[in-house]
């Protein structure tokens, strides 16, 4: 039987160089192999696209199509975290929605599948969320007989958290807020109505794949690439 083929998508390295480097999350790559798919990068294909923050941008008609032509070749999508935001990770979240591929958003990503639905975010200015390091920093509220409730098989988690920037509740559109910070009532995770599988989390899972409801995060999404 052939494997899925998933591709995560690559991230702009900001860091000092005269190459501008774009990155894959080797701890997600070999989540997807621990659960038998395989692995791809996915590259921007247009010449607009920069390494600094939060590089926003239009792509035109043919930039677009481009991209969909190369997520026609994979079954799923995982949009890795980082610091980097860049409007073709935004696309990307677009086009796997219209065509109802399987997308996992983390972190990073899921601040992309927040604009890609016309939501916002805001800095953590308390730091709260910026804990480095694999460590179980706070708990996760989340909400019954979701998705992704159903796959953990718990309304309560403990998770690590590496992020800068937070989505409110009221922040949040077009999509089903399905996970709460308790501390300061803040978004960690959305769910897309009617879809096969596209759901964003604000932690990181690759970190703490060895953590079985955690692990089975990817298992589920890998089974609906299927």
């Amino acid at each position: 039987m052939n494997k899925v083929l998933i591709g995560i998508v690559g991230k702009p390295d900001n860091s000092e160089s005269i190459w501008s480097y774009i990155e894959i999350n080797n701890e997600i790559r070999e989540c997807i192999i621990k659960n038998n798919g395989l692995a791809i990068g996915i590259l921007p294909q247009d010449s607009k696209f920069k390494r600094e923050n939060d590089n926003e941008y239009t792509l035109d008609i043919d930039e677009i199509n481009d991209l969909e032509q190369v997520i026609s070749r994979v079954d799923g999508v995982i949009l890795q975290g980082g610091l980097v935001s860049n409007t073709y990770e935004q696309e990307i979240i677009k086009i796997c929605l219209k065509k109802d591929l399987p997308l996992l958003c983390i972190c990073g990503g899921f601040n992309n599948m927040v604009k890609a639905l016309n939501g916002t975010l805001k800095e953590d200015k308390d730091d709260l969320h910026n804990q480095y390091g694999k460590n179980k920093v706070h708990d996760i509220i989340l909400e019954p007989n979701s998705k992704l409730c159903n796959i953990i098989g718990n309304e309560k988690i403990i998770v690590n958290s590496i992020h800068k920037k937070v989505a409110t509740i009221d922040s949040i559109k077009n999509c089903n807020i399905v996970g709460i910070c308790p501390n300061d009532n803040t978004v960690e995770a959305i769910e897309v109505s009617n879809k096969k599988f596209a759901i964003g989390i604000k932690w990181h899972p690759e970190l703490m794949n060895n953590v079985k409801c955690i692990n089975d995060i990817f298992k589920e999404f890998i089974n609906s690439c299927k």
